[in-house]
């Protein structure tokens, strides 16, 4: 038993490498993107160092995950930011000052095929704090949910899973399609790039189907089916969808348990897997048991109805707000997937979503436009007396080195007053 025990222990340098992973996310969140760069190349150095050690065997799984962890880091640090849920984020410190006591009395419970305990101590925590002091925060995203609650019904019941799973982006991203956690996982349902790509979301330069609703609602149920299929035990097929599957193998393993809740009493699992499910089973019951518990439950929110176009090549979204009538901001809310300023490369076949209604004067606007993706465009500076290339570079949110380059500056400094630049402003650049 000792010889096994020992075969699941952490190496040391595994553990530094996740410490300056660690570091990295946190200079992300203070904006030093630099930093952040720095850190996540030294933690995948330090993987790849290693790579040749006789114990990689039995760590591969934790390495696969911080170097997917990392990369989703290096590929999107520029253009998106972290907006991982908080308003329902509960600290330890936080769940150790409550009391289980502090609950409000049971509300009826109904049946469930997931097992709910009321009298979870952890769970009852959760339960006080957001009837409580987050309770605020926890109407908002009941709120988000009436936008796609009827949506994910229709999906559970395609394809035969417990209703309750309905309630797990409440745990997962509070309904917010957006969402983007620290560890890179984005959208309704959290998809990590290589989990989506593996159910059948798309995820490259130009789009991110993790942010389909309908899409991810369809890829996440199939991967839940399959872990329960799996592990054929509902609380662990839970813990599994946020720790992994080879790393509650692992915890189990390392516990001798042969359930959830056994592991997590002998603290073979991590902290925030361990109250995991309390979570799942605290907004289960609440969110099923919304009025007793003081929360609106008919908050009018509704999907906006759309029309579809299909866009057989790469339409500016500027260009397209433009033809339906509303704003660029309106077109990227309707279209969450497309991640750059136009639709698609490569995909004849692109379905893109404008109001309702529009259909038939948005293709008679487009069919207008000669040029679907102009080039940006460009701004003539005239230099004065005092500028400089930095103050140029902030005004237009652009870098020193980008003017240098489309004006051709070998010297910074010797900028003339009356010269003329040709800028090309950063794309949060307002006039």
């Amino acid at each position: 038993a000792d010889a096994e025990e020992s075969a699941v222990v952490r190496p040391k340098w595994l553990e530094r490498a996740e410490r300056i992973y660690m570091e990295g996310l946190k200079a992300q969140e203070e904006g030093n993107d630099k930093l952040a760069r720095k850190r996540f190349g030294s933690a995948l150095k330090i993987l790849a160092s290693k790579a040749d050690q006789d114990f990689l065997l039995s760590v591969k799984d934790d390495i696969a995950l911080l170097f997917a962890k990392v990369e989703e880091y290096l590929l999107f640090l520029p253009e998106k930011p972290v907006t991982a849920p908080e308003d329902l984020d509960v600290s330890e410190q936080e769940l150790e000052e409550v009391k289980a006591d502090e609950t409000p009395s049971k509300p009826v419970v109904k049946h469930y095929t997931i097992p709910v305990d009321p009298e979870n101590p952890v769970a009852k925590k959760y339960i006080a704090i957001y009837t409580g002091r987050r309770k605020k925060s926890m109407q908002k995203a009941l709120d988000r949910m009436g936008l796609y609650r009827d949506m994910i019904a229709r999906e559970i019941v395609k394809i035969g899973l417990p209703r309750e799973l309905i309630y797990l982006p409440l745990v997962e991203s509070e309904f917010k399609n957006q969402a983007r956690s620290r560890a890179g996982a984005v959208g309704l349902w959290q998809f990590m790039t290589g989990t989506g790509r593996r159910y059948g979301l798309k995820v490259n330069y130009w789009v991110d189907e993790r942010r389909d609703p309908v899409k991810a609602t369809r890829a996440a149920l199939q991967h839940l089916k399959d872990l329960y299929e799996w592990f054929d035990d509902w609380h662990l097929a839970l813990a599994a969808y946020n720790r992994g599957t080879k790393g509650i193998e692992r915890d189990l393993k390392r516990t001798r348990a042969t359930d959830y809740m056994v592991a997590s009493s002998r603290k073979g699992l991590p902290r925030e897997t361990e109250n995991y499910v309390p979570k799942m089973m605290a907004c289960i019951l609440i969110a099923d048991n919304a009025e007793y518990h003081g929360f609106r439950t008919d908050t009018g929110m509704t999907q906006q109805e759309v029309d579809e176009v299909v866009l057989e090549k790469p339409l500016d979204l500027k260009i397209a707000a433009k033809c339906a009538g509303i704003g660029k901001k309106e077109i990227e809310k309707l279209n969450p997937t497309v991640r750059l300023w136009c639709t698609p490369k490569n995909q004849k076949d692109f379905v893109f979503r404008i109001p309702a209604g529009k259909k038939k004067s948005f293709l008679a606007a487009l069919s207008k436009v000669k040029n679907w993706n102009p080039a940006p465009e460009m701004i003539r500076y005239r230099v004065r007396r005092g500028d400089y290339l930095g103050r140029i570079a902030r005004k237009y949110r652009t870098s020193v080195r980008a003017i240098m380059r489309q004006n051709k500056i070998r010297n910074p400094r010797r900028l003339r007053v009356g010269q003329t630049l040709v800028i090309r402003p950063g794309r949060k650049y307002r006039r």
